[in-house]
């Protein structure tokens, strides 16, 4: 059987059914139709206000890192309209965080670990523990002296 009959008994299947349901043929045409005089009357009864261009704060998304991704969402929680456009409306560009706290926490934890005298502070700490707890687990319990937990850290370089 070919294309065009397949289609051409299919249209013929579609009229037949159409013609026995009146009803449902009125239905399916008036309908639309009601819904578009709906949508035209509330166009028309509601005249359009005009507002000015709004710019709203950029905000990260989670693939550009948590701390980013965490700041945008809390200090953009409002959702200001800005008359101008912001810091980082450029492609690529998240900036307008710099000033945050949680940023400049940051950036002192990261000139915290760059200065190589505290790591070596740290390490000589680390140390000094290992030999404490190696000292207070020689110490006998049963005459009277206790043995203290010391947690061991260790950092790696």
């Amino acid at each position: 059987m070919g294309l065009l009959t397949q289609f051409t008994l299919l249209l013929w299947k579609n009229f037949t059914l159409r013609k026995r349901q009146k009803v449902r043929l009125v239905v399916e045409l008036i309908w639309p139709l009601f819904l578009f005089v709906i949508l035209v009357l509330v166009r028309s009864t509601n005249k359009p206000i005009y507002k000015r261009q709004c710019h709203y704060p950029n905000k990260a998304m989670p693939s550009a890192g948590v701390l980013p991704w965490l700041q945008g969402m809390t200090c953009n929680i409002k959702n200001p309209c800005l008359k101008y456009p912001t810091l980082g409306e450029t492609p690529g560009q998240v900036n307008n965080f710099n000033s945050s706290i949680i940023a400049g926490m940051l950036i002192e934890l990261q000139t915290t670990l760059v200065n190589r005298s505290i790591l070596s502070n740290a390490q000589l700490l680390a140390d000094d523990l290992d030999q404490w707890d190696s000292v207070l687990s020689q110490t006998n319990p049963e005459d009277g002296s206790f043995t203290l937990m010391i947690f061991r850290f260790s950092y790696g370089t």
